[in-house]
Protein backbone atom coordinates (compact mmCIF):
# COMPACT_ATOMS: atom_id res chain seq x y z
CA UNK A 1 0.00 0.00 0.00
CA UNK A 2 1.26 3.46 -0.83
CA UNK A 3 0.53 5.90 1.99
CA UNK A 4 0.02 9.40 0.66
CA UNK A 5 1.84 11.90 2.73
CA UNK A 6 1.88 9.84 4.00
CA UNK A 7 8.81 -13.81 23.97
CA UNK A 8 7.29 -14.99 26.06
CA UNK A 9 6.66 -17.65 23.50
CA UNK A 10 8.41 -18.55 20.23
CA UNK A 11 7.24 -21.13 17.78
CA UNK A 12 9.93 -23.61 16.80
CA UNK A 13 8.61 -23.66 13.27
CA UNK A 14 8.90 -19.86 13.07
CA UNK A 15 12.61 -20.00 13.86
CA UNK A 16 13.16 -22.75 11.34
CA UNK A 17 11.19 -20.95 8.63
CA UNK A 18 12.96 -17.63 9.10
CA UNK A 19 16.38 -19.30 9.00
CA UNK A 20 15.41 -20.89 5.71
CA UNK A 21 14.26 -17.54 4.34
CA UNK A 22 17.52 -15.83 5.25
CA UNK A 23 19.45 -18.58 3.50
CA UNK A 24 17.30 -18.81 0.38
CA UNK A 25 15.99 -15.36 -0.53
CA UNK A 26 15.14 -14.40 -3.18
CA UNK A 27 14.39 -17.94 -4.41
CA UNK A 28 10.77 -19.11 -4.45
CA UNK A 29 9.19 -22.20 -2.93
CA UNK A 30 5.64 -23.49 -3.42
CA UNK A 31 3.26 -23.65 -0.47
CA UNK A 32 2.90 -27.39 -1.12
CA UNK A 33 6.47 -27.71 0.13
CA UNK A 34 5.74 -25.75 3.32
CA UNK A 35 2.62 -27.21 4.93
CA UNK A 36 2.92 -25.40 8.23
CA UNK A 37 0.47 -22.98 9.80
CA UNK A 38 1.28 -19.32 9.33
CA UNK A 39 3.11 -18.27 12.52
CA UNK A 40 1.67 -15.44 14.58
CA UNK A 41 3.92 -12.71 15.92
CA UNK A 42 3.98 -12.33 19.66
CA UNK A 43 2.14 -10.53 21.20
CA UNK A 44 -1.12 -11.19 19.35
CA UNK A 45 -1.72 -7.45 18.84
CA UNK A 46 0.88 -5.16 17.30
CA UNK A 47 0.65 -1.37 17.12
CA UNK A 48 2.71 0.80 14.79
CA UNK A 49 3.32 4.54 14.93
CA UNK A 50 3.23 6.15 11.49
CA UNK A 51 5.54 9.15 11.04
CA UNK A 52 7.01 11.37 8.36
CA UNK A 53 10.01 13.59 9.04
CA UNK A 54 9.46 12.99 12.75
CA UNK A 55 5.83 14.14 12.67
CA UNK A 56 3.13 11.78 13.92
CA UNK A 57 0.65 10.87 11.19
CA UNK A 58 -1.33 8.06 12.77
CA UNK A 59 -1.42 4.44 13.83
CA UNK A 60 -1.73 0.96 12.41
CA UNK A 61 -2.79 -2.07 14.46
CA UNK A 62 -2.55 -5.75 13.57
CA UNK A 63 -4.56 -8.34 15.53
CA UNK A 64 -3.76 -12.05 15.06
CA UNK A 65 -6.25 -14.80 15.90
CA UNK A 66 -6.53 -18.54 15.39
CA UNK A 67 -9.62 -19.47 13.35
CA UNK A 68 -10.05 -23.26 13.29
CA UNK A 69 -6.39 -23.82 12.48
CA UNK A 70 -6.16 -20.85 10.13
CA UNK A 71 -4.53 -17.51 10.93
CA UNK A 72 -6.82 -14.48 10.82
CA UNK A 73 -5.19 -11.06 10.69
CA UNK A 74 -7.17 -7.87 11.13
CA UNK A 75 -5.39 -4.65 10.19
CA UNK A 76 -6.64 -1.13 10.87
CA UNK A 77 -4.80 1.93 9.54
CA UNK A 78 -5.59 5.58 10.21
CA UNK A 79 -3.59 8.55 8.93
CA UNK A 80 -4.50 12.19 9.50
CA UNK A 81 -2.48 15.12 8.13
CA UNK A 82 -3.02 18.68 9.30
CA UNK A 83 -1.32 21.90 8.24
CA UNK A 84 -1.63 24.97 10.42
CA UNK A 85 -4.30 23.30 12.47
CA UNK A 86 -6.37 22.49 9.38
CA UNK A 87 -6.97 18.92 8.25
CA UNK A 88 -5.74 18.44 4.68
CA UNK A 89 -5.72 14.69 4.30
CA UNK A 90 -7.20 11.58 5.93
CA UNK A 91 -6.78 7.89 5.15
CA UNK A 92 -8.58 5.03 6.91
CA UNK A 93 -8.57 1.34 6.04
CA UNK A 94 -9.83 -1.88 7.61
CA UNK A 95 -8.38 -5.11 6.26
CA UNK A 96 -8.91 -8.79 7.05
CA UNK A 97 -6.63 -11.61 5.88
CA UNK A 98 -7.11 -15.35 6.34
CA UNK A 99 -4.06 -17.61 5.98
CA UNK A 100 -4.09 -21.40 5.86
CA UNK A 101 -0.89 -23.46 5.44
CA UNK A 102 0.94 -20.19 4.72
CA UNK A 103 -1.39 -19.45 1.84
CA UNK A 104 -3.55 -16.36 1.59
CA UNK A 105 -7.06 -17.79 1.12
CA UNK A 106 -9.14 -14.67 1.78
CA UNK A 107 -8.60 -10.93 1.78
CA UNK A 108 -11.08 -8.11 2.33
CA UNK A 109 -10.00 -4.48 2.50
CA UNK A 110 -12.08 -1.32 2.61
CA UNK A 111 -10.47 2.09 2.48
CA UNK A 112 -11.45 5.74 2.50
CA UNK A 113 -8.59 7.54 0.78
CA UNK A 114 -9.45 11.17 1.53
CA UNK A 115 -12.96 10.65 0.18
CA UNK A 116 -12.13 8.09 -2.52
CA UNK A 117 -13.47 4.72 -1.41
CA UNK A 118 -11.97 1.39 -2.45
CA UNK A 119 -13.01 -2.20 -1.81
CA UNK A 120 -10.67 -5.15 -2.43
CA UNK A 121 -11.64 -8.80 -2.09
CA UNK A 122 -9.60 -11.92 -2.82
CA UNK A 123 -10.79 -15.51 -2.55
CA UNK A 124 -8.50 -18.44 -3.34
CA UNK A 125 -9.90 -21.42 -5.21
CA UNK A 126 -12.68 -19.30 -6.68
CA UNK A 127 -11.03 -19.01 -10.07
CA UNK A 128 -12.11 -20.76 -13.22
CA UNK A 129 -12.07 -24.53 -12.65
CA UNK A 130 -11.26 -23.96 -8.98
CA UNK A 131 -7.72 -22.85 -9.80
CA UNK A 132 -6.07 -19.59 -8.90
CA UNK A 133 -7.91 -16.86 -7.02
CA UNK A 134 -10.66 -14.40 -7.77
CA UNK A 135 -9.73 -10.75 -7.16
CA UNK A 136 -12.51 -8.15 -7.03
CA UNK A 137 -11.43 -4.50 -7.08
CA UNK A 138 -14.21 -1.93 -6.73
CA UNK A 139 -16.61 -4.40 -8.33
CA UNK A 140 -14.30 -5.40 -11.20
CA UNK A 141 -13.32 -9.08 -11.21
CA UNK A 142 -10.14 -10.73 -12.48
CA UNK A 143 -8.27 -14.02 -12.14
CA UNK A 144 -4.93 -13.96 -10.33
CA UNK A 145 -2.42 -16.67 -9.36
CA UNK A 146 -3.18 -18.59 -6.18
CA UNK A 147 0.29 -17.99 -4.77
CA UNK A 148 0.11 -14.33 -3.85
CA UNK A 149 0.59 -12.48 -0.58
CA UNK A 150 -0.62 -9.05 0.51
CA UNK A 151 1.25 -5.79 0.87
CA UNK A 152 0.79 -5.93 4.66
CA UNK A 153 4.05 -7.94 4.74
CA UNK A 154 3.66 -8.73 8.46
CA UNK A 155 6.00 -11.76 8.25
CA UNK A 156 9.08 -12.52 6.09
CA UNK A 157 7.62 -15.76 4.73
CA UNK A 158 5.47 -13.51 2.54
CA UNK A 159 8.60 -12.36 0.73
CA UNK A 160 8.89 -15.79 -0.84
CA UNK A 161 5.81 -15.34 -2.97
CA UNK A 162 5.86 -14.47 -6.64
CA UNK A 163 3.60 -11.43 -6.37
CA UNK A 164 1.69 -9.24 -3.93
CA UNK A 165 -1.88 -7.94 -4.02
CA UNK A 166 -1.98 -4.20 -3.41
CA UNK A 167 -4.53 -3.97 -0.60
CA UNK A 168 -5.43 -0.37 -1.52
CA UNK A 169 -5.56 -0.31 -5.31
CA UNK A 170 -5.90 -4.04 -5.97
CA UNK A 171 -3.10 -4.43 -8.48
CA UNK A 172 -0.91 -7.53 -8.58
CA UNK A 173 2.66 -6.39 -7.99
CA UNK A 174 5.84 -8.15 -9.07
CA UNK A 175 8.83 -7.53 -6.84
CA UNK A 176 12.39 -8.49 -6.05
CA UNK A 177 13.97 -8.91 -2.61
CA UNK A 178 17.47 -8.04 -1.48
CA UNK A 179 18.67 -9.29 1.90
CA UNK A 180 20.64 -6.45 3.49
CA UNK A 181 21.75 -8.58 6.45
CA UNK A 182 21.61 -8.01 10.19
CA UNK A 183 21.43 -4.50 11.62
CA UNK A 184 20.90 -2.92 15.03
CA UNK A 185 17.55 -1.18 15.41
CA UNK A 186 16.19 0.83 18.30
CA UNK A 187 12.75 -0.36 19.40
CA UNK A 188 11.07 1.15 22.47
CA UNK A 189 14.42 2.70 23.47
CA UNK A 190 16.16 -0.66 23.30
CA UNK A 191 18.68 -1.86 20.71
CA UNK A 192 17.55 -5.06 19.02
CA UNK A 193 18.99 -7.18 16.21
CA UNK A 194 16.89 -7.06 13.07
CA UNK A 195 17.03 -8.47 9.55
CA UNK A 196 16.80 -5.80 6.87
CA UNK A 197 15.27 -6.39 3.42
CA UNK A 198 14.81 -4.05 0.46
CA UNK A 199 12.00 -4.57 -2.05
CA UNK A 200 12.19 -3.24 -5.61
CA UNK A 201 10.11 -3.56 -8.75
CA UNK A 202 6.41 -2.70 -8.65
CA UNK A 203 6.62 -2.29 -4.88
CA UNK A 204 9.37 -0.38 -3.15
CA UNK A 205 9.73 -0.97 0.57
CA UNK A 206 12.37 -1.28 3.26
CA UNK A 207 11.52 -3.83 5.94
CA UNK A 208 13.08 -4.74 9.28
CA UNK A 209 12.06 -8.00 11.00
CA UNK A 210 13.06 -9.16 14.48
CA UNK A 211 15.89 -11.68 14.33
CA UNK A 212 14.02 -14.97 14.45
CA UNK A 213 11.56 -13.67 11.89
CA UNK A 214 8.36 -13.46 13.90
CA UNK A 215 7.69 -9.73 14.05
CA UNK A 216 7.77 -6.75 11.69
CA UNK A 217 9.59 -4.01 13.58
CA UNK A 218 9.73 -1.27 10.95
CA UNK A 219 8.54 -0.58 7.42
CA UNK A 220 9.57 2.38 5.27
CA UNK A 221 7.87 3.58 2.10
CA UNK A 222 7.95 6.67 -0.08
CA UNK A 223 4.95 9.03 -0.10
CA UNK A 224 3.66 10.80 -3.20
CA UNK A 225 5.69 13.90 -2.42
CA UNK A 226 8.91 11.86 -2.23
CA UNK A 227 9.19 11.92 1.57
CA UNK A 228 9.73 8.75 3.58
CA UNK A 229 6.93 7.37 5.75
CA UNK A 230 7.88 5.05 8.62
CA UNK A 231 5.83 2.44 10.44
CA UNK A 232 7.54 1.66 13.78
CA UNK A 233 6.25 -0.92 16.23
CA UNK A 234 5.46 0.57 19.61
CA UNK A 235 4.02 -2.53 21.31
Amino acid sequence: MTIPFASRRRFAQTLAASAAIAAALPSRVSWAQAKRPAPAPWPATLTYRITRAGHDLGRQTMVFRDRDGAMEVEIATHVLVSVGGMQVYEFAQNQRELWRDRRLVELQARANDNGARHTIELKAGAGEGGAGALLTVDGQRSQVPAEVASTSLWHPFMLRQRALVDSLHGGVLAFKVRDEGEVSLQVAEKDVVARHYTLSGDLKRRLWYAQGGDQLLRMAMVARDGSEVLFDVVR
